[in-house]
């Protein structure tokens, strides 16, 4: 079965924004799917029986894509590099977070990413200082975050305006 993975992480970014039961079975399902976007270099991968049943048990029917769906194709391009980082990381964050049970952080943070699969679809949409409400929102939790992740968010927007964000929100550095 082949998955559009842009529409698994924005199911599993909002079921972690509005604090779903389910949160991490949609994390746990999205963590190797990203590796297979990684692998095969497209959005749209192919994915294996356990993905794909754990897809179904999760109801999410309407995965099931093509390249078609794409604007300018699914493949990965350098356009793509910086969002996807921040979903690498904080994915990885998401799952830590809600096993340690910070539930304000994992809304946050899921808050702070669903824009990102649209998104990926259109990069050239992408405008750093828009985006820098979510990093806003995620900043009261910075804190919380790995290194990786606080490293990608600020990459996203830019060093510069991620510390004028940061500072606002009463940190002094934009790394942990």
């Amino acid at each position: 079965m082949k998955i559009d993975s842009t529409a698994l992480m924005y199911c599993a970014f909002q079921s972690c924004r509005h604090l779903m039961a389910d949160s991490s079975s949609y994390l746990e399902t999205l963590v190797p799917v990203l590796d297979a976007v990684h692998n095969e270099h497209t959005f749209v991968v192919e994915v294996g029986d356990r993905v794909e049943a754990s897809v179904r048990a999760l109801g999410m029917y309407g995965l099931a894509a093509s390249e078609a769906n794409w604007p300018h194709g699914a493949d990965l391009a350098p356009a793509h590099t910086q969002m996807l980082a921040v979903v690498d990381a904080a994915v990885r964050d998401l799952l830590r977070l809600t096993t340690v049970g910070l539930p304000e952080a994992v809304a946050a943070v899921g808050y702070a990413l669903h824009p990102l699969p649209n998104l990926l679809r259109t990069p050239e949409d992408f405008e750093p200082r828009q985006y820098a409400f979510c990093l806003g929102i995620v900043a009261k939790h910075w804190r919380e975050l790995s290194t990786p992740t606080c490293d990608a968010f600020c990459a996203l927007v830019g060093q510069q305006l991620a510390n004028r964000v940061l500072q606002r929100a009463g940190h002094d550095l934009a790394v942990p």
